[in-house]
Protein backbone atom coordinates (compact mmCIF):
# COMPACT_ATOMS: atom_id res chain seq x y z
CA UNK A 1 0.00 0.00 0.00
CA UNK A 2 3.01 2.39 -0.31
CA UNK A 3 2.86 3.13 -3.75
CA UNK A 4 -0.59 3.78 -3.49
CA UNK A 5 -0.82 7.11 -5.90
CA UNK A 6 -4.30 8.94 -5.92
CA UNK A 7 -3.76 9.84 -9.84
CA UNK A 8 -1.71 7.20 -12.32
CA UNK A 9 1.99 9.69 -13.80
CA UNK A 10 1.66 12.15 -15.92
CA UNK A 11 1.61 11.34 -19.42
CA UNK A 12 1.49 14.35 -21.37
CA UNK A 13 3.30 18.18 -20.99
CA UNK A 14 -0.05 19.64 -19.92
CA UNK A 15 -1.36 17.08 -17.26
CA UNK A 16 -0.07 19.95 -14.73
CA UNK A 17 -2.36 22.40 -15.94
CA UNK A 18 -5.22 19.51 -15.56
CA UNK A 19 -4.57 18.39 -12.69
CA UNK A 20 -4.70 21.79 -11.51
CA UNK A 21 -7.87 23.04 -13.33
CA UNK A 22 -9.52 19.61 -12.17
CA UNK A 23 -8.49 20.85 -8.13
CA UNK A 24 -9.80 24.43 -8.88
CA UNK A 25 -13.11 22.98 -9.84
CA UNK A 26 -13.28 20.69 -7.35
CA UNK A 27 -12.47 23.37 -4.94
CA UNK A 28 -15.23 26.05 -6.49
CA UNK A 29 -17.76 22.99 -6.31
CA UNK A 30 -17.17 22.17 -2.41
CA UNK A 31 -17.03 25.80 -1.55
CA UNK A 32 -20.78 26.57 -3.17
CA UNK A 33 -21.98 23.29 -1.72
CA UNK A 34 -20.77 24.57 1.64
CA UNK A 35 -22.62 27.68 0.72
CA UNK A 36 -25.55 26.04 -0.15
CA UNK A 37 -25.59 23.82 3.07
CA UNK A 38 -24.90 26.81 5.54
CA UNK A 39 -27.88 28.35 3.85
CA UNK A 40 -30.17 25.76 4.50
CA UNK A 41 -29.31 25.37 7.69
CA UNK A 42 -29.67 28.97 8.75
CA UNK A 43 -33.12 29.62 6.97
CA UNK A 44 -34.01 26.41 8.27
CA UNK A 45 -33.31 27.35 11.85
CA UNK A 46 -35.23 31.00 11.45
CA UNK A 47 -38.02 30.10 9.90
CA UNK A 48 -38.64 26.91 12.03
CA UNK A 49 -42.09 26.28 13.20
CA UNK A 50 -40.86 26.98 16.92
CA UNK A 51 -39.86 30.13 16.48
CA UNK A 52 -43.15 30.69 14.10
CA UNK A 53 -45.70 28.67 15.25
CA UNK A 54 -48.37 30.76 13.54
CA UNK A 55 -48.18 31.47 10.10
CA UNK A 56 -48.49 35.68 8.94
CA UNK A 57 -50.66 35.93 5.29
CA UNK A 58 -49.30 39.22 3.32
CA UNK A 59 -49.72 41.10 0.56
CA UNK A 60 -47.42 42.66 -1.63
CA UNK A 61 -47.48 46.18 -2.40
CA UNK A 62 -49.12 47.58 -5.55
CA UNK A 63 -45.72 48.12 -7.40
CA UNK A 64 -44.59 44.52 -6.84
CA UNK A 65 -47.73 42.85 -8.32
CA UNK A 66 -47.80 42.14 -11.90
CA UNK A 67 -50.29 44.60 -14.33
CA UNK A 68 -53.53 43.23 -15.15
CA UNK A 69 -56.89 41.58 -13.94
CA UNK A 70 -56.95 40.35 -10.18
CA UNK A 71 -57.24 36.42 -10.45
CA UNK A 72 -57.72 36.01 -6.90
CA UNK A 73 -60.93 33.82 -8.02
CA UNK A 74 -58.63 31.03 -9.72
CA UNK A 75 -56.86 31.10 -6.25
CA UNK A 76 -59.68 31.27 -3.43
CA UNK A 77 -60.75 27.64 -1.77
Amino acid sequence: MTNFALFPPEASKIAPQMDALYFFMVLVSLIGLTIVVLLIVAFSILYSKERHPVAEQIEAPRCLRPPGPSFRWACSS
